[in-house]
């Protein structure tokens, strides 16, 4: 084989001849003359020391060397397209990822529609999306979404979570005279997120995520403060509000932090914005 590399722009024009039906149609679609697309294929033939068309009748046939080489060449030139596109995404100052912290105590579905609208815009932009409770070196972190504010990041208020004091409709709490002094809890066990206050005692039973604490709730396991959107549709049939002389509803504030250190990135100013609208 020649010392000379087929460049990319000569496996286009054998695509285009190809797709577009021949080399008069391709010369049209790729705006140049015929005579150059001829020679476009001829120089690239020569360079492979391969025959990669056939004149059949008026029209180009593949070989059959033609045919697996055009098949691994749409596949170039696809990743070279992305590849441009996504070095053209990083020159308009979008990044390449962004890292979301989310705390335990959010709701993860507020996040849907604001995590599906931004990967249709910014399809490019890969998201990194960590959930937890126990607070991590939040300076690694773009965006958090804390009821703590965080030192060092500029904060606004997202929205306010109303939790509800639930248990199970046949938990044994219900069999008490009603209404409940916060006494008449202290021998049943509490489910709640390791980030809350509550201490650990005996009866409080610690667990990492909402969708935990709400299983063991509806399980009859334990009783807990729910965000109440997480438990509307179980209200009543399947849960229902424990019927507390006082500290039946809680509300906890959530903030949206981005850094402060530098000017925002397009990228994380935008899915920062969608998720403030979302709320």
């Amino acid at each position: 084989m020649s010392e000379h590399k087929a460049n990319l722009d000569a496996w286009q024009v054998l695509q285009t001849v190809i797709d577009a039906g021949g080399f008069a149609q391709a010369a049209v679609q790729l705006k140049r003359s015929q005579s150059a697309v001829s020679y476009s294929i001829s120089k690239l033939e020569k360079q492979l020391e391969l025959e990669l068309l056939t004149i059949q009748g008026r029209k180009a046939v593949l070989t059959k060397a033609g045919h697996h080489l055009l098949a691994r060449s749409r596949r170039l030139l696809t990743d070279y397209r992305q590849l441009i596109g996504y070095a053209d995404h990083l020159h308009a100052g979008h990044a390449a990822e962004i890292n979301l912290w989310v705390d335990g105590i959010y709701p993860a579905q507020r996040l849907q529609n604001a995590l599906l609208t931004f990967r249709q815009q910014s399809p490019l932009t890969r998201l990194n999306i960590q959930h937890g409770i126990t607070q991590p070196d939040f300076d690694a972190f773009d965006i958090v979404i804390s009821p703590e504010r965080i030192a060092g990041k500029h904060h606004q208020l997202l929205n306010e979570i109303e939790l509800l004091a639930v248990a199970h409709v046949h938990h044994p709490l219900f069999k008490l005279k009603a209404p409940l002094e916060p006494a008449s809890l202290a021998p049943f066990i509490r489910v709640y997120l390791e980030s809350e206050s509550a201490a650990r005692e005996a009866y409080n039973w610690p667990v990492t995520t909402l969708q935990q604490a709400k299983e063991y709730v509806l399980l009859g396991l334990a009783y807990g403060w729910l965000p109440v959107e997480i438990i509307s549709n179980e209200l009543e049939s399947r849960l229902k509000p424990l019927p507390l002389t006082q500290g039946q509803n809680d509300r906890v504030s959530v903030y949206l932090h981005r850094a402060l250190k530098s000017p925002d990135n397009p990228s994380v100013q935008k899915l920062a914005e969608l998720i403030y609208l979302a709320n």
